[in-house]
């Protein structure tokens, strides 16, 4: 075998030396290193790459096992054969060195043949082991760049999606890029992971992706809706839930944006936040709202944010038949039916967080996970 970096443990000068001795003759290009305790072997071991370590077990002040017992992680980790040196074992020794990490054991004094061949086999198996393991670690980052791509894909059909529904209605002025800021900003208050917030995102930008099967006449009406119209309206939200979850109707959204979801959107979690988000965003917390009349905690916490986020920015925004709100006046609307029609948790968030909450309303950024983090 090659060079090889050896780390003999042993308080005994004598047996290195004699070791050292025999090994520079019959294996000349390996390099012994001496520790002449537990201590000086740790500093060592952690200091410097070794091929293999040669452990005493008798030793003073400390012995074989409490180096094992402070490294064996360590040894793990980096694939070290670590082979036991002893004149003699106590029962159970043997055991508890396997069990602390121990590769092999050989006896003193040293059979110079089966140390070498012993070393050379432990040797080459750990470097296979660690190739193998390098090679796992590679597969696992390239499992994770696809995934990120997958994600990242994911990401922009479902914006692509939403966008789809603005450019049937040009008279809300970017309402859905306003809605998922601002939702998103919420949700970060309310304690949702990067990776949920990513997600939500998403979802409350698809809010109203039911609009997609609401008629023109209705759709862009320029002037409050008929009892019939507005029932017409309120379809909206199932709608919305039926075109994220069925596969002919997500082949009918492909079509409508020119694009094929990957096969995994079907049982994805953010579809699946999506399609609740879509059902459920103009239920109340009283549980006057549509379309199922859920109320408090059984409307889900991702809907009962985009409620609010949806209300305020079509309040404070112009519409043909109306001149927007104030800002202030939206927040006053959002406390009288705090209870009501929101959240109350989701209204004090809004109101503890004026001047973040007026930014997003008054600069709505362009579509991108980015604004997740931002906010």
């Amino acid at each position: 075998m090659d060079r090889l970096k050896l780390l003999v443990i042993d308080d005994d000068p004598k047996t290195v030396k004699s070791l050292g001795r025999i090994l520079d003759n019959i294996r000349p290009l390996w390099t012994l290193t001496w520790a002449d305790g537990v201590r000086t072997g740790i500093k060592l071991f952690r200091e410097n790459n070794y091929d293999a370590i040669l452990l005493d077990i008798r030793m003073p002040v400390e012995d074989g096992f409490k180096f094992l017992e402070i490294t064996s992680q360590e040894i793990a980790r980096t694939f070290t054969p670590l082979i036991i040196e002893t004149g003699s074992l106590e029962k159970g020794w043997k055991a508890k060195a396997l069990r602390l990490g121990a590769s092999d054991l050989i006896e003193k004094p040293f059979d110079i043949d089966e140390t070498v061949q012993v070393v050379e086999s432990l040797v080459e198996r750990s470097r296979n082991h660690r190739s193998l393991f390098e090679q796992a670690e590679g597969l696992r980052e390239l499992a994770e760049n696809k995934n990120r791509e997958l994600e990242a894909s994911k990401f922009s059909f479902l914006i692509r999606l939403a966008q789809a529904c603005e450019v049937r209605d040009q008279t809300t002025g970017h309402h859905v890029v306003r809605v998922a800021n601002l939702s998103t900003f919420i949700g970060k208050v309310v304690g949702f992971s990067e990776e949920h917030l990513t997600s939500f995102y998403a979802a409350s930008a698809l809010h109203d992706i039911g609009k997609l099967g609401i008629p023109d006449s209705i759709l862009l009406k320029q002037g409050p809706l008929s009892t019939e119209e507005r029932m017409t309206m309120e379809l909206h939200c199932q709608i919305g839930a039926d075109l994220l979850s069925k596969s002919h109707s997500l082949e009918l959204v492909e079509s409508i944006i020119g694009h094929q979801f990957p096969s995994q959107f079907q049982e994805d979690s953010t579809l699946q936040m999506a399609r609740a988000v879509a059902l459920n965003h103009h239920e109340s917390w009283d549980g006057s709202g549509y379309p199922n009349g859920f109320a408090a905690r059984d409307i889900p916490i991702e809907a009962r944010v985009v409620c609010v986020a949806d209300v305020l920015d079509a309040l404070t925004s112009d519409r043909p038949y109306r001149k927007a709100w104030s800002f202030q006046q939206g927040l006053a609307f959002l406390s009288e039916r705090s209870g009501k029609q929101f959240d109350p948790a989701v209204v004090q968030i809004c109101q503890d967080n004026q001047s973040k909450i007026f930014e997003l309303l008054e600069s709505p950024t362009l579509y991108s996970k980015e604004t997740v983090v931002a906010a």
